[in-house]
């Protein structure tokens, strides 16, 4: 795996694989940014003009066995409270694909991850807000892929891993949650807290040397990990996008602020380039 700091802003060459992205998502009023994160957003977003599909997995979607959205029009989830009313009126114009979610729930199954399609369940803020940057004018379907609750950390990095079939086919994999998530510590106005900008040099360091053991184990390995993440929803999509990772794939490590006192925004984008 080779490794960059720097944003490219324009497209690579034709790619291998479709690309990969692990994306800090932060607050949902994210939507209504226009902030050095959101151009970003929309820089990367030349790199994702080639897919024909995009599939997502956000913190924001827990459930008690795994599933994939299959209905067609899905709705946006206002799944937050207290913010202002014109975050409520938002509107972002995915579509799905009944036969796509199927043929992914069934190549899941196949390889022992027992997938539902769910036929109700629309788009969570942890999908739409990054991607009204990412995609604003989303062309191919979009389909969220749920958390399944209990599992320990390394199962979702085997899940990151059956990824790899569908990047195969063209098909975008993102993995959107936070480096670091305390809601309980946030500090609005606050400066960063420098416990937080060392844990998120520790984990940018592990992900360039894809020492994913250490990520997996980070509640054992670094101290006061539960600070951090008192909960661990916004840590398993950056362990989903590592187990997606290949030997081919180039890593673009996208530094942002950290948000709030104690919300790291940093991103990661893998892509595989052709030989």
């Amino acid at each position: 795996m080779n490794t960059a700091t720097s944003l490219p802003t324009t497209s690579l060459p034709t790619t291998t694989l479709a690309p990969l992205m692990f994306i800090g998502h932060g607050a949902p009023t994210l939507a209504l940014d226009e902030s050095t994160v959101t151009r970003q957003l929309n820089a990367v977003g030349q790199q994702f003009s080639e897919v024909k599909a995009v599939l997502v997995l956000s913190a924001h979607w827990v459930s008690t066995s795994l599933q994939v959205t299959g209905i067609s029009q899905p709705e946006l989830i206002y799944d937050f409270n207290g913010f202002q009313p014109e975050l409520y009126q938002v509107k972002y114009p995915a579509i799905g694909d009944n036969q796509l979610a199927n043929d992914i729930a069934s190549m899941l199954t196949q390889s022992g991850l027992s997938t539902q399609v769910n036929m109700t369940r629309g788009l969570d803020h942890g999908v739409w807000t990054p991607l009204m940057h990412l995609l604003p004018n989303p062309k191919v379907p979009v389909i969220q892929l749920s958390i399944p609750q209990h599992a320990d950390l390394s199962f979702y990095l085997e899940l990151g891993k059956a990824m790899t079939s569908l990047r195969e086919q063209g098909i975008a994999v993102i993995g959107s949650g936070n480096v670091t998530h305390n809601l309980r510590a946030l500090r609005f106005g606050g400066q960063p807290d420098p416990r937080v900008a060392e844990f998120e040099k520790w984990v940018r360091n592990n992900v360039i040397n894809h020492n994913v053991q250490a990520l997996v184990s980070a509640a054992e390995q670094y101290p006061n990990f539960s600070f951090f993440h008192p909960t661990v929803e916004h840590y398993i999509p950056l362990l989903f996008v590592l187990g997606a990772v290949t030997a081919q794939d180039n890593l673009t490590v996208i530094q942002n602020d950290i948000d709030f006192s104690v919300l790291s925004m940093e991103s990661y984008l893998f892509n595989s380039q052709a030989k």
